[in-house]
């Protein structure tokens, strides 16, 4: 669980450093497995050069073989001893390469019937009349070469056949390895755009939904914050700005309560400010009009007559300092 939180919060830059690495070794192993076969085939290659000498050897010597016994012509028999022993050379010379593509008994057995087959055409070498021409011979000798000679063909044509086989996986193994590692690419590249689309839409989507709200006017930060560091760094940022949003906020509306009160005291002062004026008029009439009155009336008026000017400036202080708030 820890691990799998680790790789939560990591940078979205990491993980694409990382994925980028493991695509980059992913391919880089493809790359050799695929040297490694090309090189195979190329040594498989120079080895079927050997093969196919060796079957074309054979092919030869029984087409000698053959001519000899249909026409008869000592030519014809010297040849295919030529090519038998050309066969024998080639067989001494790639014996290891013949023990891979073959089992040990089949070769064993291709030794046997190569030995018989030159001894054969040795004797019947020594055996043919004096002259440029002689009769065909059919009889044991004829039989026994035929029979050598086919058995040599066919394990000729068994080697070449698996050399074949062999180069052919060796190629698919090639295409393999090479498909394996553009297609681990391709993948991983789906992969990491899967990831990255996941990780950075999302939160934009969210992102700009939270803008269009306090457009709005709703100053609400995001809780959901992503574990990516860049991503979860911007909604830190933004639930800042939220926050600072709403508070200015609140102060504007404290300001524009303590405006509207200040301008009702001013109203309030108004109002009672001009019957106090009347008030005060009235009394400085009254006090040119009997300055003959008891002391009692006079202070009472006079004590009126002053009020009014206090309360008034009482209530444009306030007024005041309602409007400086």
């Amino acid at each position: 669980m820890s691990f799998i939180n680790y790789i939560n919060r990591m940078s979205i830059r990491r993980k694409l450093v990382i994925g980028m690495a493991g695509v980059i070794v992913f391919m880089g192993a493809a790359m050799l497995g695929s040297l490694y076969w090309m090189r195979s085939l190329q040594e498989k290659m120079r080895n079927l050069e050997a093969v196919s000498r060796f079957e074309e050897s054979v092919l030869e010597m029984r087409r000698f073989e053959k001519n000899f016994f249909l026409y008869g012509d000592p030519h014809f028999l010297k040849t295919a001893q030529h090519n038998a022993s050309r066969v024998r050379q080639l067989f001494e010379d790639h014996k290891a390469l013949f023990l891979r593509l073959s089992a040990p008994g089949p070769v064993k057995a291709f030794e046997t019937n190569l030995k018989e087959y030159e001894d054969l055409l040795s004797k019947h070498q020594a055996e043919l009349p004096a002259g440029s021409k002689a009769e065909p011979l059919v009889g044991r000798d004829e039989v026994g070469i035929r029979r050598a000679g086919a058995a040599i063909a066919d394990f000729a044509e068994d080697v070449a056949s698996e050399k074949r086989t062999s180069i052919n996986e060796t190629i698919w193994n090639t295409m393999r390895w090479q498909l394996a590692g553009f297609g681990l690419a391709v993948f991983g590249i789906a992969v990491m755009g899967g990831l990255m689309f996941l990780k950075v839409t999302g939160p934009l989507k969210l992102l700009e939904e939270s803008t269009r709200r306090i457009a709005k006017g709703e100053f609400e930060p995001i809780e959901m914050i992503p574990h990516e560091k860049e991503v979860r760094d911007i909604f830190q940022s933004f639930n800042q700005m939220a926050r600072e949003l709403k508070q200015g906020q609140d102060q504007l509306v404290q300001s524009k309560k303590l405006a509207s009160l200040g301008t009702m005291l001013a109203g309030v002062a108004h109002e009672i400010n001009n019957p106090l004026s009347n008030i005060s008029s009235s009394c400085q009439l009254l006090l040119e009009e009997l300055n003959g009155l008891k002391p009692f009336w006079s202070r009472w008026i006079r004590h009126a007559t002053s009020c009014g000017p206090s309360w008034n400036s009482r209530a444009t202080g306030i007024s005041g300092s309602r409007r400086l708030r």
